[in-house]
């Protein structure tokens, strides 16, 4: 059965969020700016979704600037003039201090789409600066959207939010940003409140020597043949970890970490980068290892990714296209692998879970329209609160395409793998699925899944299922 948020309504949105301290300013909505334009979505953003939650929000996206900006206010996007609630949007910095805030009356405002909010005062910030854009949503509806655009000022990281109108956001709602904005100057402004410096070194690439290969044992699980916990990541390599000292937030092409223990989590605005041979522990609820959509090529290879006691990231990999995940140890996150085009997780553990949020887990999960995906020998399990399955592809904002999932052994979740539709969601079948040679477990319930091994099979003629059994060898029929 898919587990979804029962709110989703319809397309076309516009979006909240924001806390309330001590005001720094309040002015009137604004008309379109002529000195300024969004920093981060389009003027058509894609893929909107309103939402209607069950109680008040604050609502807003954590953002790093890719350049020195200056910010003159937030804008948000209105679905229709009857949303007449008012709001109060603010500019924060990550660590939740409050840099400038405006009050946003809607009844002033005759038009839908967007609408801009301008400070009394600028806001400069420096380049690889992180902040969070917010505002309130007293009426209870969230504006969102699971399509990240690119641009020149900003990145947008993963939407946040936080109950209630006067909580600042911090909470991270993976896999979509909320339809919140930056108004930019295109043009330096001179005037303004400067935020606090943040010293970013320049990073360079961490290039450690192989170490001497170790004849690896055959992995071995409560199922013969398939990874452990025990044979995947760096401990069977032979390295012997450093403590890391470099830089976290990777923007040189072709980086190389080996050997390394990095207490941290790592972003990469870069493309054709390694982790290898080591461990990533991360101290965050956001994401363990994040690549911004607009590059590719991260490779983890022999690397265990987990959290910090007390601190679970929302997902352990959230990375651009052509992802490759090979003999590595995840586990300790609220959720494990958000698929990408052209992903290849091979040979890996992915499971043991701590989800305390209200998201639904999955050890590898996609929303929609990701294609050419190969999923070849891996354990993969769900085995925490809110468990969807262990592979979870959902076609909510278009069908996936071109999967092969071939030789892993799956338990947990609602269902073991979810790979169907909702008609009545106006949603389409998943396409060209390979699904063979897989073992549907029982290491967490008798048919895999608590309610059976598979939801809602996309039976259409481009799909193959064969040969796919239980624990006991014993065939199971989508």
């Amino acid at each position: 059965m898919k587990l979804l948020s029962t709110f989703l309504v319809m397309i076309l949105s516009w979006l909240v969020a924001g806390p309330a301290q001590a005001v720094s300013a309040t002015t009137p909505v604004q008309p379109a700016s002529t000195i300024s334009v969004g920093a981060l979505f389009p003027s058509q953003p894609s893929g909107r979704v309103v939402a209607q939650m069950a109680s008040p929000l604050s609502v807003g996206n954590l953002l790093v600037t890719k350049k020195a900006v200056t910010v003159t206010g937030i804008r948000v996007w209105r679905a229709s003039t009857s949303d007449g609630s008012n709001r109060t949007a603010q500019l924060s910095t990550s660590t939740g201090r409050v840099l400038a805030r405006v009050s946003m009356p809607m009844s002033a405002v005759a038009s839908s789409g967007w609408v801009n909010a301008t400070f009394a005062t600028s806001v400069n910030l420096i380049s690889g600066q992180s902040v969070v854009a917010s505002v309130s949503a007293p009426n209870r509806l969230v504006v969102r959207t699971s399509v990240f655009p690119t641009s020149v000022y900003v990145r947008g990281v993963n939407g946040l939010y936080a109950s209630g109108t006067g909580a600042t956001p911090t909470t991270a709602k993976s896999g979509y940003l909320y339809v919140v904005d930056l108004l930019v100057a295109t043009a330096p402004v001179v005037i303004g409140v400067p935020a606090a410096p943040i010293v970013t070194p320049t990073p360079t690439p961490v290039v450690t020597p192989t170490p001497t290969p170790v004849v690896t044992p055959s992995p071995s699980s409560s199922v013969v043949g398939f990874p452990s916990a025990s044979t995947t990541g760096w401990r069977l390599t032979g390295t012997t970890l450093r403590p890391y000292t470099g830089p976290t937030y990777i923007t040189v092409d072709g980086t190389v970490i080996d050997g390394a223990d990095i207490a941290s989590d790592v972003v990469v605005a870069a493309s054709n980068v390694t982790i290898r041979n080591s461990r990533i522990s991360a101290p965050t609820t956001y994401y363990a290892v994040r690549q911004y959509p607009e590059f590719s090529n991260l490779t983890l290879d022999h690397v265990e990714i987990t959290g910090q006691p007390g601190a679970a990231a929302d997902r352990a990999v959230y990375a651009g296209s052509n992802l490759v995940v090979n003999a590595s140890y995840i586990h300790g996150t609220q959720r494990g692998i958000s698929a990408t085009n052209g992903m290849r997780v091979t040979n890996s553990f992915v499971g043991q879970f701590d989800n305390q949020s209200g998201n639904h887990a999955s050890a590898i999960g996609s929303s929609g329209a990701i294609s050419n995906v190969t999923i070849s020998n891996n354990s993969l399990s769900c085995d925490t609160n809110l468990c969807s399955s262990a592979i979870s592809m959902y076609p909510e904002v278009g069908p996936n395409d071109n999967w092969v999932i071939d030789h892993n052994l799956l338990n947990g979740g609602a269902y073991c793998m979810y790979a169907g539709y909702t008609p009545s969601a106006g949603e389409l079948p998943n396409t060209h699925l390979t699904v063979t040679n897989n073992v549907f477990g029982s290491a967490l319930f008798p048919e895999c899944g608590q309610y059976g091994p598979v939801a809602s099979w996309s039976d259409v003629a481009s799909n193959t299922w064969a040969n796919n059994t239980n624990g006991n060898g014993q065939p199971v029929q989508p």
